[in-house]
């Protein structure tokens, strides 16, 4: 006699939640013959064949969800990146920024630069080296702050790209209540996750110091010199 093989008798499937389970998830990625785990047979005892999945909506950036206005320090307050709208009080600010550092009344209040800093405010708006940041309490921007990206030669501190903070301002009525410090915040978070800048700069005043300061802003070792360049205006000779 030949010898008797031995198979194993094959296991019973419950063919009904397995077809059910099969049957509801036809088209999707439920594999053929995959057994459903118990949450899903449960489910379908107690609700029927499960309905299509919903499709994902697409996730958003991270630089995305940071141009989205965020709560402020105050209640009824939000820090977001400015607008075209803002431009006019972006440019205000500007000028009570020049006030505190003691321009003449003179200059400040010549309306050439104010419409040639509107003009540039609308150009670098959508400009990715650029950032500028508005807080709005109750609807009315209060202060603001810009950052930007200057392409520099590398050195030994940074590998090159430099970051520059100015423009930073806030109305007097709404001043020590944080707001300066929220669009500061906002700029250095900015500069750290959407840019590869490694130092960061800005000129600041004696009312602005300690502010800084508590972000770890130090003094440079060498101090910042100008010279304003004199053209002469006269016609060139013929």
């Amino acid at each position: 006699m030949g010898r008797q093989l031995r198979t194993s008798a094959p296991r019973a499937v419950n063919r009904t939640n397995h077809e059910l389970c099969h049957d509801a998830h036809r088209g999707s990625k439920h594999t053929i013959g995959r057994r459903c785990s118990p949450v899903r047979r449960r489910r379908l005892r107690q609700d029927g064949p499960m309905a299509p999945p919903r499709p994902r909506l697409p996730r958003r950036t991270s630089r995305e969800r940071r141009r989205e206005p965020v709560p402020g320090p105050v209640e009824g307050s939000v820090i977001r990146p400015a607008v075209p709208s803002d431009g006019a009080t972006i440019v205000a600010l500007r000028a009570l920024m020049f006030e505190a550092m003691g321009t003449p009344a003179e200059q400040i209040s010549d309306p050439t630069w104010q419409e040639d800093a509107s003009r540039w405010l609308q150009a670098h708006l959508a400009d990715e080296h650029t950032h500028v940041v508005v807080a709005e309490a109750n609807g009315t921007v209060v202060s603001c702050a810009i950052g930007q990206v200057l392409d520099l030669m590398p050195s030994p501190t940074r590998a090159g790209e430099g970051g520059l903070i100015t423009n930073i301002a806030t109305f007097p009525r709404h001043r020590r209540l944080g707001f300066t410090h929220a669009v500061v915040a906002a700029l250095l978070e900015w500069f750290e996750e959407e840019t590869e800048v490694e130092v960061v700069t800005l000129n600041a005043t004696e009312a602005g110091r300690d502010i800084y300061a508590d972000y770890g802003f130090v003094d440079s070792t060498f101090p910042e010199m100008r010279l304003r360049l004199e053209r002469s205006t006269a016609a060139p000779d013929a």
